[in-house]
């Protein structure tokens, strides 16, 4: 009855953060104040630096309670393929990846339904590690994004930075900047660039299980670096322009030249016949 009860309350929470705390603290508390039994669970297991499995695993110290199976919930919900219809006191449950990280129940079925949970952490992980470059022209807006490939257990919190010198300080929100961030993503937003905007970037995700972070290059021109492709291809056009005038003007005189020596020589091969008609 007390587990129908404790469903009916956590299926009314909108927040899974809410859900899974709220189960935390009845689950422990029921499990541990029972009279049909304690519930001895393995101890909470943080993922990561190498560690990517484990196993977890409870048991009910009492033989006077009646187990009739046993099944795992991940943050509330119940896992495929974990339920057992079996009188053992023992469960145990393998995580393979650190995908799997989150608040873990392990659930003894019986006329007194006794449960526990355990901790499985793990740190965030970003989907993208090479370092990023982004360009802009002054007073444009620009947006940085960072996206967790793997959001990590529990929940992370986000903080942006940006190098001076070389240490990173951190960037809070004003007219200039805004920040917005949820469980797997994080934004800087970058109102009307500026030079001073440029630099390098990083946003980092924590949690208790560990830090993640990511690092972009913002490169910032001025206006008149947009107007240099433009000028260039002038200068390309008038280039060929004159080439091809020159080349123009060197055909013609060449074709003047040649037309000035045909009539010469016209004009010479004529003459020896003037002057055999003179003397015949």
């Amino acid at each position: 009855m007390k587990m129908v009860i404790l469903r009916l309350v956590l299926a009314n929470l909108h927040n899974k953060w809410e859900f899974i705390l709220i189960s935390l603290l009845i689950a422990n508390t029921s499990a541990l104040g029972s009279t049909v039994g304690v519930i001895e669970p393995s101890a909470n297991v943080t993922l990561g630096n190498g560690t990517e499995s484990a196993t977890i695993s409870c048991s009910i110290n009492t033989a006077t309670h009646t187990v009739n199976g046993n099944i795992w919930l991940r943050n509330g919900i119940e896992m495929p393929d974990t339920e057992v219809n079996s009188s053992k006191h023992f469960m145990n449950y393998t995580i393979s990846n650190l995908m799997d990280a989150g608040v873990y129940t392990c659930v003894f079925k019986g006329p007194d339904e006794a449960n526990t949970t355990i901790l499985v952490q793990g740190p965030p992980v970003f989907s993208k590690h090479k370092l990023m470059h982004t360009s802009v022209y002054v007073g444009s807006e620009v947006q940085l994004h960072c996206i967790l490939g793997l959001h990590g257990f529990p929940p992370v919190s986000w903080s942006w930075m940006r190098l001076n010198g070389t240490v990173f300080q951190k960037i809070e929100n004003h007219t200039h900047v805004t920040v917005t961030s949820t469980d797997g993503h994080s934004e800087l937003l970058l109102h009307s660039v500026q030079l001073t905007d440029a630099g390098e970037y990083r946003c980092e995700a924590r949690n208790s299980a560990g830090t993640a972070n990511f690092t972009q290059v913002l490169r910032v021109h001025s206006m008149r670096a947009a107007l240099w492709p433009f000028l260039a291809i002038v200068a390309e056009v008038l280039l060929l322009c004159s080439i091809v005038g020159v080349c123009e003007q060197l055909h013609k005189s060449r074709s003047e030249k040649q037309e000035k020596l045909m009539e010469t020589e016209q004009q010479n091969a004529s003459k020896p016949d003037k002057q055999q008609s003179t003397i015949g």
